[in-house]
């Protein structure tokens, strides 16, 4: 089987280029880890891809679908206001209460 699904992260991810072009230190407390991404990937590639193949998602909403409840372990500070991305109005998936 084969698995086409474009994932995205609803705030700023920490890699170097966040780190190094769009604000230093203070950008990286406002993101959350790759793994949020790798997690992601992982429920979306053990979903039947002839059912899921074709979504655009956000991470978060697939992490939250799958039964993640704290979503903050992917937080790069601990307890920091999240920078969102332009296209979204939050950081966390409808629904999502927190730890």
């Amino acid at each position: 089987e084969r698995h086409v699904a474009a994932a995205a992260a609803a705030v700023l991810v920490a890699t170097a280029a966040v780190k190094n072009l769009l604000g230093g230190d203070e950008a990286m407390a406002r993101a959350r880890k790759p793994e949020v991404y790798s997690d992601a990937a992982y429920v979306i590639f053990n979903k039947p891809a002839a059912e899921y193949t074709g979504n655009s998602v956000l991470c978060e909403d697939v992490l939250f679908e799958s039964g993640v409840t704290d979503l903050s372990v992917y937080d790069c500070v601990p307890g920091s206001e999240l920078g969102v991305d332009l296209w979204v109005e939050t950081p966390n998936p409808p629904g999502y209460t927190g730890p």
